[in-house]
């Protein structure tokens, strides 16, 4: 089997195709060591471009936190209609979920740079963790509907603890899928 990864912010870069075997991890993992964010992911730019790259479908994998200041439902959405199945696998720093910080505080978008000034209070803190988990689950429902699947970690959460749970869950999603047939 191969795989390719692709890796994407404003644009489409340059992808890495693995095939051969588990003895092409170390390749793969130097490709992605070597990965350094930058810039602001236009998901609407990145699924117009993907499906005009990539004109067969197939599981299409997405690891991101899926924090845009557009749309990303119908992009994702889009992805599906293609034909793609999704596995859409979100990211997040505890801080991005639960933010602690009350009083006067200044954001800065760590992607644009943006800075935003706000008055915080426990319970707006309350309101925006219910809203992005709202937003979590948006995201989740959107891959279940499309035949996909989800899973959601804190960067808190072990490499390997995070990849295990991940793959038994989607073998439980399998084995549920088996059973219903």
């Amino acid at each position: 089997d191969s795989i390719l990864l692709q890796p994407f912010h404003q644009k489409l870069d340059d992808s890495f195709l693995a095939s051969g075997g588990r003895h092409r991890y170390g390749p793969v993992n130097d490709f992605l060591s070597a990965l350094v964010p930058s810039g602001a992911t236009h998901y609407h730019e990145i699924a117009r471009q993907f499906i005009s790259t990539y004109e067969k479908p197939g599981l299409l994998g997405i690891i991101s936190d899926f924090l845009d200041d557009g749309d990303i439902l119908k992009p994702l959405q889009y992805l599906a209609d293609f034909g793609n199945e999704l596995l859409l696998v979100q990211v997040w720093d505890p801080a991005d979920r639960e933010p602690t910080s009350t009083g006067d505080v200044t954001l800065t978008d760590a992607e644009s740079g943006t800075a935003l000034e706000l008055s915080l209070d426990r319970e707006a803190l309350d309101a925006y963790t219910a809203a992005f988990d709202n937003y979590s689950s948006l995201i989740e429902n959107l891959a279940l509907r499309s035949g996909g699947r989800y899973v959601g970690f804190s960067t808190v959460v072990p490499l390997e603890e995070a990849i295990f749970t991940a793959l038994n869950q989607a073998g439980a999603d399998l084995q549920r899928t088996a059973a219903m047939t």
